[in-house]
């Protein structure tokens, strides 16, 4: 059987002399291995995050199968690769598909907000908690933010259950603060525009609130969240602070 796709290389590892494992994330076949062989030297477009157009050939669709690849426009890759903040979310971003993504399950919105979240690497990296929120999304375990779950308000809204994933205003969260997670404010707009600016406390918070879920329905008991995330959000966290305590309010006339 064969088809053909595209996609972007989430890993590649050695196999024999000349070939190659290299696990792609595809537009419409999801989360996909294959064996490649070739020579790296004469294929440099092969790393981390490239974009590709590829062709996937088995005798029988349950075998590894195997890859033909060709380069795609890698332009927005190549302005990743030159900012370290941007490297360590594209780390980052291919981790958490290797890791949190069932093999050979297509999941469209995933592969579009793996787009879009790459694309703001640069300028505004905070767009990657709307990824982790698609993940959970399509796992089946996507948080309700919109409205509390109690009472149907908009507005007020302070805490998430760690139990439902559903959002409650401040007068349902008031008895069970203690037990209940904390929610970002910028988060209420989820599925509409974001904020451009959004504070250091306030991110913090959001990650957190991703992180439980993903820990408990996506990566479980026995496995870690992935290391390139803590380097991430540490580096995230700093620049932003950095940059916070550089903006100064105009002068008073």
């Amino acid at each position: 059987m064969q088809w053909e796709d595209e996609g972007f290389i989430l890993k590649r590892a050695a196999f024999g002399e000349n070939g190659f494992v290299i696990h792609i994330l595809t537009r419409f076949h999801g989360r996909h291995c294959g064996l490649w062989r070739g020579s790296l030297q004469k294929n440099s477009h092969l790393q981390l995050g490239a974009f590709v157009h590829v062709v996937w050939r088995s005798r029988v669709c349950h075998q590894l199968g195997y890859w033909s690849l060709e380069p795609g426009d890698n332009r927005e890759l190549f302005a990743v690769l030159s900012n370290k903040q941007a490297l360590l979310g594209l780390n980052t971003l291919t981790a958490l598909c290797l890791q949190g993504l069932h093999e050979r399950q297509e999941m469209p919105h995933v592969y579009a907000s793996y787009i879009y979240t790459m694309r703001h690497l640069r300028e505004q990296p905070q767009h990657f908690i709307f990824f982790e929120l698609t993940l959970l999304q399509e796992a089946g375990y996507g948080l309700e933010l919109d409205t509390c779950a109690v009472t149907g308000r908009t507005t007020g809204l302070t805490h998430v259950s760690p139990v439902s994933g559903k959002v409650v205003c401040a007068e349902v969260a008031k008895p069970y603060k203690h037990r209940l997670l904390p929610f970002p404010d910028f988060l209420r707009c989820c599925g509409n525009v974001y904020p451009q600016d959004v504070a250091v406390d306030e991110l913090k918070k959001a990650f957190h609130l991703t992180a439980f879920f993903l820990k408990r329905y996506i990566f479980g008991a026995k496995k870690d969240m992935p290391p390139a995330r803590s380097y991430f959000l540490w580096s995230l966290y700093k620049n932003l602070q950095t940059y916070s305590l550089e903006k100064k309010p105009y002068a008073e006339v």
